[in-house]
């Protein structure tokens, strides 16, 4: 999964995100630099993206994989 945060979220944050500018780190750790609230109420650990490249994750490779193609059919996740 060598997609970009914002591919895998769909996100349309163009001007104000952080992590688009400083791509060559996980987002996980450019928002936690940046102070974002995401990382103060713990929103990146709940995560797919951190979830899909985390070691630490419960999820199975095909669980992810899953989660993926749901996310870029467009279904809600949550």
């Amino acid at each position: 999964m060598d997609q970009y945060c914002w591919d895998i979220i769909q996100c349309d944050d163009k001007g104000s995100c952080p992590a688009r500018l400083y791509n060559k780190k996980p987002c996980w750790e450019v928002m936690a630099e940046h102070n974002s609230f995401q990382c103060h109420y713990g929103l990146c650990e709940e995560c797919i993206v951190y979830l899909s490249k985390s070691r630490d994750t419960s999820f199975s490779v095909k669980e992810l994989d899953e989660l993926m193609r749901m996310r870029e059919a467009g279904h809600q996740l949550y």
